[in-house]
């Protein structure tokens, strides 16, 4: 829908500053989204090799606001792209980086559901990192184009 909006009435000032709020929203999303999976990896990173696959699930019930909070701005982050899918070319180098991180956080997000039936902790642990930290890093390339 916002892809088909009329915009010709807007100056080049004012559609740059919807596209630079977006995309602001979407970096904060992609921060808070990076920080809930954190939390979560820490807390699954607390078990043992040996209860893994049994206290996964139990650890991801018991933190499912957590877990949830995580997914909600993983969704957000996919919906900015989606806006920012049709801004001006300035934006362009920024809204690759954003895709970079909605991607990492997809995969993360997809791991912890997952995690459980095919992982160990040690490749959970390993794998979550990198995609956390990609997603943060992508985020922060498109900061500079605020």
């Amino acid at each position: 829908a916002h892809t088909k909006l009329n915009t010709s009435a807007q100056s080049a000032t004012d559609k740059n500053e919807y596209y630079a709020d977006i995309l602001s929203e979407a970096l904060t999303a992609v921060d808070n989204a990076a920080s809930a999976y954190s939390t979560m990896r820490t807390k699954i990173s607390a078990l043992r090799t040996s209860t893994f696959d049994s206290k996964y699930m139990d650890v991801l019930n018991s933190n499912m606001t957590t877990y949830l909070k995580a997914a909600k701005y993983t969704q957000a982050v996919a919906s900015y792209c989606d806006i920012l899918a049709s801004a001006p070319s300035a934006y362009s180098s920024a809204y690759s980086q954003l895709k970079t991180a909605r991607d990492n956080l997809n995969w993360c997000m997809d791991l912890m559901t997952m995690a459980q039936y095919d992982n160990t902790l040690s490749n959970f642990k390993s794998e979550t990192n990198t995609y956390i930290n990609a997603a943060t890093s992508a985020a922060n390339k498109a900061k500079g184009y605020l």
